[in-house]
């Protein structure tokens, strides 16, 4: 079991790694990542203003499945702990693609997202 968890980091941590590796070289710090230290998804922040329950719909309109993160929180606009419920933003998981479909998928997403900036 140790050396199946043991492998499987290895594997989930070099997708992590080339999904962080895609979003910046397409947008650089203009979107912030959060979350993407350990895990099998991470959180892509998007501006205030842009709806990402319409982002996250045309995303599926391409086949492309994130999770918008307003939605995840109980009183959009309330503040708990130093962080503002209902902020705008897509939840990604990277654990169930393949490395090579990765950039290719995030490429897809990403014409959603600039149509979505503007």
């Amino acid at each position: 079991f140790t050396s199946h968890i043991r492998r499987m980091r290895g594997i989930y941590g070099q997708r992590r790694q080339i999904l962080l590796d895609t979003i910046r070289k397409r947008y650089g710090d203009a979107l912030q990542i959060v979350g993407g230290d350990a895990g099998l998804h991470l959180v892509l922040r998007l501006p205030d203003g842009v709806d990402d329950r319409e982002v996250a719909k045309a995303a599926l309109a391409v086949n492309i499945v994130v999770r918008p993160l307003s939605g995840y929180f109980l009183r959009p606009g309330t503040e708990v702990k130093g962080d503002v419920n209902g902020m705008s933003g897509l939840l990604i998981g990277y654990g169930c693609v393949a490395e090579e479909e990765i950039e290719p998928a995030f490429e897809k997403l990403a014409g959603v997202l600039d149509l979505a900036l503007g």
